[in-house]
């Protein structure tokens, strides 16, 4: 790989989970970007059960099954079939979201995106990160309700790019701003209701979440949803008994609204459960 090439890294853009969306002037947007190292990934795949063998091999030379040149010899053709990868380093002592730049399509071509956007959260939260089989990153940017009337009326063309020694470049996503607002029935719907108390909860507007969940609840009593929302509202607060007590309800609705059909477990719900009971645990001091 010469300097002028980028490094495999794979750069996901995303607006709302979409990659073409239209938004309402009294929607939330939330911009995400996924960076992971490809190669390193695949690599690892691959590298698995070929380390599987080598610790067998291990095993069979120490209880003497093979002998000593059995054992080199197996452990060099081993040695040979893995595949070998390069992790990426960057970030400075500001952390490694300054690193990404968001461009726009216009007459004149890519620009600079000037929106009013605002940092939701980053993963991992360390301001140097080494992009590896294990460790990837995750970002989000979020446009207000408010703030959107601050864009332009029409069609946007937006990808990334991201300065990892070379500039790596994300796919391109279309969002199109429509001079209307969402229609009354549709505002009030669960759906919407949720995703506007998931939007002000990772904005850290805590009360506004809850009421929205709320609301929610109200439309349909079984909101799983809603019931997880205010799991991780209740989390935030360190009320980590109401939050268990929650995503156990949300866990029971999971399974009540499954019955009789082939579904996969809920595992999200489950580690959330575990985690809350660790976190419990440990302000009792029961650890």
């Amino acid at each position: 790989m010469t300097s002028s090439e980028p490094p495999p890294i794979f750069v996901e853009c995303r607006v709302n989970e979409e990659t073409d969306i239209e938004i309402h002037e009294d929607e939330p947007l939330i911009l995400s970007l996924s960076i992971i190292n490809d190669e390193a990934i695949q690599a690892a795949q691959h590298n698995t059960p070929i380390e599987i063998e080598r610790q067998e091999l291990d095993r069979k030379y120490k209880e003497n099954q093979i002998s000593e040149k059995e054992y080199k010899s197996s452990v060099e053709e081993i040695d040979r079939s893995k595949r070998n990868f390069r992790t990426y380093r960057f970030g400075s002592p500001k952390g490694w979201v300054p690193f990404i730049q968001f461009r726009v399509q216009s007459t004149e071509g890519w620009r600079d995106l000037n929106w009013p956007l605002k940092l939701l959260m980053h993963d991992p939260p360390d301001n140097v990160v080494e992009l590896n089989a294990s460790t990837s990153c995750y970002v989000e940017w979020g446009l207000d309700p408010q703030d959107s009337t601050k864009v332009a009326r029409g069609e946007y063309q937006l990808k990334a790019i991201v300065k990892i020694m070379e500039p790596v470049e994300s796919n391109v996503v279309t969002v199109i701003f429509l001079g209307e607002k969402l229609p009354k029935a549709v505002m009030n719907s669960e759906e919407q209701l949720l995703a506007r108390g998931r939007y002000y909860y990772k904005s850290c507007l805590f009360k506004e979440a809850k009421g929205y969940a709320e609301k929610a609840l109200k439309i349909n009593s079984n909101s799983i949803g809603a019931l997880m929302l205010l799991g991780d509202i209740e989390e935030n607060k360190g009320n980590y008994t109401n939050a268990l007590k929650l995503y156990r309800k949300a866990e029971k609705e999971v399974y009540s609204q499954m019955k009789g059909e082939e579904y996969d477990p809920p595992e999200y719900i489950i580690s959330k459960i575990i985690t809350l009971q660790n976190l419990l645990a440990d302000s009792l001091g029961l650890s």
